[in-house]
């Protein structure tokens, strides 16, 4: 069968938990992906197959350039497409401007902004023609959250992206 095909970052709970699961509701095959919850993102797949579509779990930082390749060639290498990518990974330490540390700035532009540039750009020589790419930003991206400048900010600039 050729199903579209979807890959989510950040998939084995909340939001990229939901939002895969909407996928195969929807008939769609997915690429759940996690970096730090194995079991959630095992459970999420069974989820996922009990809907009647394909799901493969693969591992990987979207912060890391590597990773980054491994989960669009995991894809192609399972399904030989991608129709949707979902840069819904991310993270945020809580501090301000001026008491988050360089490497929590880091961690978090790393994971919430250069994850996706990285991800867009591998995925749109995968891509065909009316395959999308969604990114999740944040209302903190829109109006800045106290306590919360880093990952703001890299909201922000997350929505930006065009």
């Amino acid at each position: 069968m050729n199903r579209p095909v979807g890959l989510v970052t950040g998939s084995a709970r909340g939001f990229g938990r939901q939002i895969a699961l909407r996928f195969a509701r929807g008939g769609w095959d997915v690429a759940v992906n996690y970096a730090r919850s194995e079991g959630k993102a095992k459970a999420v797949a069974d989820e996922v197959r009990s809907c009647g579509a394909e799901a493969i779990v693969v591992h990987g930082d979207v912060a890391d350039a590597a990773a980054r390749q491994n989960l669009i060639q995991a894809v192609m290498g399972c399904w030989g497409r991608l129709d949707c990518l979902v840069n819904n990974a991310g993270i945020g330490v809580p501090s301000s401007v001026v008491t988050a540390s360089a490497s929590a700035w880091d961690e978090i532009l790393g994971v919430n902004l250069f994850g996706p540039i990285g991800l867009i750009r591998g995925a749109a020589e995968a891509m065909g023609p009316g395959s999308s790419i969604v990114n999740i930003c944040s209302m903190c991206g829109v109006w800045g959250c106290a306590g919360a400048s880093a990952y703001s900010t890299s909201k922000a600039a997350v929505g930006a992206l065009a």
